[in-house]
């Protein structure tokens, strides 16, 4: 069986298993992702990290389902914040360096003050 993500012809993703259990897990930790997506749009916090609603959301989405599939999508997003860790700060961060933009100052400055003002956890 193959799971393959494409769109508009471009392949994105393709992804081969003989257990039924995976082929699953892939189609509804995609569907669950886009409504924890939706979740945290509706219900954001403007000082929190949009994806520990995100994450939170989606695992138990897959809890319902799945446990199984619960623990296997906590440690997936475990292992992405292994190199991308929360910043609830990145928001503010990129609103600040969006109107600093429009005050035309270079990048280099931009960030300085960005950071400055929020920095990173």
């Amino acid at each position: 069986m193959f799971y393959i993500i494409s769109e508009r012809g471009q392949e994105y993703e393709r992804k081969m298993t003989d257990k039924i259990d995976d082929l699953l897990y892939w189609i509804f930790a995609n569907v669950t992702f886009s409504m924890a997506c939706d979740y945290e749009l509706k219900n954001r916090i403007e000082y929190k990290d949009c994806r520990r609603i995100m994450f939170d959301k989606q695992e138990e989405l897959l809890g319902l389902l799945n446990k199984n599939w619960q623990q296997k999508e906590n440690a997936e997003h475990q292992n992405i914040l292994k190199n991308h860790p929360f910043d609830d700060l990145a928001g503010l961060r990129a609103t600040y360096c969006g109107q600093l933009r429009q005050q035309g100052l270079s990048e280099t400055e931009i960030n300085k003050l960005a950071y400055e003002k929020y920095p990173k956890n």
